[in-house]
Order: C-alpha cells, then structure tokens, then sequence
C-alpha cells in the first residue's frame, strides 16, 4: 500500500509519497505485498542452485544453470507471507525421481520424497503452479513410494496459511504408501485455499482416501 500526496507546483499536479506514512503502515500491517515468478526450465529432478528465495535461485541456478522443478518450490517455501509466487511449467514430462518417504511426518523437507509447499509462520502466502495444459505439461513422480505435493503439511508448525493453486497440469505416478490419504496431492488444513482448473489427475494410488 502506498500513500500518496497531491500538491500543485508552477501550476502542475505533483505526486510526493508520504514515506512516513508508508512506515507506518507497513508497520501496522506486518508485511508488504509483492509477486514473484520462476520457470522450470529442466525436466530433471535436481537441487544444485540457491535455493533459499526465488530471487537467489534465479541468480544463482546450479552448475546446470538450469531450475527443476523441486528447486523452485523450495524457493518458494523461503518468501515471506504477503509474496505471491507464480511457477510457470513447459510443455514437457518433469520427472520426481528423489525419494524420501516419511520425511513429512517429522520435518517437512522438499529437496527429498514429495513436494512440501510450505504456509508461513504467520500471514499468508499465495503459490500458483501454471502449466501449458494437461496434456501437454506433466509432473511424473516415479519413486512409487512418494506422492507428488504435499501443501502445508499437518507437522508444519505456526498458524500461518497458504493459498495453492495448480492449472493446466497432469499429475501422475504419486502414492501415499503409508496409511495416509492423497496419492498425487494432499491439501486441505483450516483456513488454507486449494484451487485446482484443468489438470489430470492419473494413475494415484493412496492406502486411506484419496488417491487423486
């Protein structure tokens, strides 16, 4: 949010922003809104670059020079509540081949096993995964062991929350072989928003509900 002044100079309408003002209002608000985008430009499941927000892994992207899949939503995970982040996927198969089974259970970890999308401690964050189309962009997990995103999981601690969203994708290959539900995404805690518009969902298995 920005406050700005009107004054007439020489006769001309002039725009000052009200610095303190602003302050002052990021004060009361505890955070300021601002959008972030990343494209995964390889199909391979690898963590070589800096990872640690969208802006440093874009700078800094791995001796591959190139960002998977999994290095983008932990990136993700290290912007702050108020960020909207958009993940832009091609036309193209994008493979999780990392296994890490239970690791949710105890510490969320999204450089093994599923993709952990985290909420933040307090606040909201906003993460959009855009693809070009079902049948063109998919997300192929092919450990057998691990489902493919797991949003705000039930061990992450804080009260913060998440809205997810994922278009124009298919989502392949996740099992949840524990007693647990959500073969290929698991989402769903109080106050979080789920929003999912053409994706396919295919070949999912879990062992409670949910396979899709």
């Amino acid at each position: 949010m920005q406050a700005i002044l009107k004054r007439r100079a020489n006769g001309k309408k002039v725009s000052i922003l009200s610095k303190s003002l602003f302050a002052l209002l990021f004060c009361i608000t505890g955070q300021s809104a601002f959008s972030q985008s990343i494209t995964v430009t390889t199909t391979a499941d690898v963590v070589d670059g800096n990872t640690s927000n969208i802006a440093a892994l874009a700078g800094t992207p791995g001796a591959d020079g190139l960002i998977s899949l999994r290095e983008a939503v932990l990136a993700t995970n290290g912007e702050p509540a108020g960020a909207t982040i958009t993940i832009t996927l091609s036309a193209a198969t994008v493979i999780l081949s990392i296994p890490g089974t239970g690791e949710t259970a105890t510490a969320p970890n999204a450089s093994i096993g599923d993709l952990d999308v985290l909420a933040p401690a307090t606040g909201t964050k906003t993460v959009n995964i855009v693809g070009a189309g079902s049948v063109n962009s998919i997300i192929s997990q092919t450990t057998g062991t691990d489902r493919i995103f797991d949003v705000h999981p039930n061990s992450t601690p804080g009260g913060g929350n998440i809205t997810f969203s994922i278009s124009g994708a298919r989502l392949t290959g996740g099992v949840a072989s524990a007693p647990v539900s959500g073969g290929a995404l698991l989402a769903g805690r109080p106050n979080d928003a789920i929003i999912i518009a053409d994706c396919l969902f295919n070949l999912n298995t879990a062992s409670s509900n949910g396979g899709a």
